[in-house]
């Protein structure tokens, strides 16, 4: 059992974060105010990266290929020579909660009740899959053949039964 008293504070003081990600060392921030923030000393202090992606809220970030992506609440973004780039062609639902790498130049991001695929490291990307029973997909992450997503309804196990690539082996095969 912990109480309050265990948990240090950071110097991000009354800032909400929507997301966290570590990269040797390196700690970035995604907020819903305050945009990108950066520490490089295990978060004693922070720096802005880049000014906010217009009113956008990052909710996730992911690296590929040493380039960062944020999915926020206006799509995907690419931050590349100090600016963001818009990576949206092919998104219906621009609110993306989570972006994952599974290998080479392949992304999957989720929305509202989308997964999504990138095969072109996030130049244009394809619904890989719809399923209105949920209204969020909170989070996602791979599961040897699979997905796990936490979503408004609980956490679902989803194995897609249609060719995809084994992100463990990394060979193609039917998923039944």
């Amino acid at each position: 059992h912990r109480n309050k008293t265990d948990w240090i504070q950071t110097s991000l003081v009354n800032v909400p974060v929507n997301t966290i990600y570590f990269d040797n060392g390196n700690m970035y921030a995604g907020t819903g105010t305050e945009g990108l923030l950066f520490s490089n000393d295990y978060a004693a202090n922070w720096s802005s990266l880049q000014t906010k992606i217009g009113a956008a809220s990052i909710y996730a970030l992911e690296l590929l290929g040493g380039e960062l992506f944020a999915g926020t609440s206006d799509g995907i973004f690419k931050y590349v020579d100090g600016k963001w780039i818009s990576k949206n062609k092919g998104l219906p639902d621009l609110t993306i909660y989570t972006i994952r790498k599974v290998a080479g130049t392949i992304l999957y991001a989720t929305s509202n009740c989308y997964i999504y695929r990138s095969d072109d490291d996030g130049e244009t990307w394809t619904v890989y899959y719809i399923d209105i029973m949920f209204s969020r997909i909170y989070a996602m992450e791979l599961s040897g053949d699979g997905f796990l997503l936490a979503t408004d309804i609980g956490l679902m196990s989803f194995r897609p039964e249609v060719i995809v690539p084994n992100v463990l082996h990394h060979e193609t095969r039917v998923v039944t």
